[in-house]
């Protein structure tokens, strides 16, 4: 499967919700980053995540992203704006290499429970759960094949395991 920005918006439609970013922010954000945030747009219902918060930074290396009530306290999603990598404050979960790597996963995430696994695309979901989870693994290595190596705390491990042993849906 290939994942362009143009699925997302025909996937998402106007739950893509499009953030106004400071002029001392834009300077930090590189050409991509600032396209996504402010053009295109964040998927207002994955990861559990509120994207309507205003962008600001948490210091000056971190932009929250958006926030989450989720977890026992306020979590925030980050975006480090030296490395441009994407996680999670609660866990210090790696979600993406970019913003728009994060972007395209939220889209596959959200795909797979919506699309894939009622699609019956391999057949019944719980007899045939390691093909989903070979399949939800290899579109995210499509995506970012170095995603197993970033992945230090196992958020994305643990999410194919999930798949695999039928714990999610």
């Amino acid at each position: 499967m290939t994942i362009t920005d143009e699925i997302i918006r025909v996937f998402y439609g106007d739950r893509l919700i499009k953030r106004e970013v400071p002029k001392e922010i834009q300077n930090l954000l590189t050409k991509e980053e600032f396209y996504y945030l402010s053009e295109f747009g964040l998927p207002a219902d994955s990861y559990d995540y509120e994207y309507t918060t205003p962008i600001k930074m948490l210091n000056t290396e971190e932009l929250i992203v958006s926030y989450s009530d989720y977890y026992k306290e306020r979590s925030y999603i980050l975006l480090n704006v030296l490395n441009h990598t994407i996680y999670h404050t609660a866990k210090n979960h790696f979600f993406g290499a970019s913003l728009k790597k994060f972007i395209y996963q939220a889209y596959l995430i959200d795909y797979f429970w919506k699309v894939v696994k009622q699609s019956d695309m391999f057949g019944g979901y719980y007899s045939n759960k390691q093909k989903y989870a070979e399949w939800f693994e290899n579109e995210l290595l499509r995506i970012d094949p170095d995603l197993h190596i970033h992945d230090r705390s196992y958020y994305w491990g643990s999410m194919i395991e999930g798949v695999e042993q039928g714990i999610f849906g």
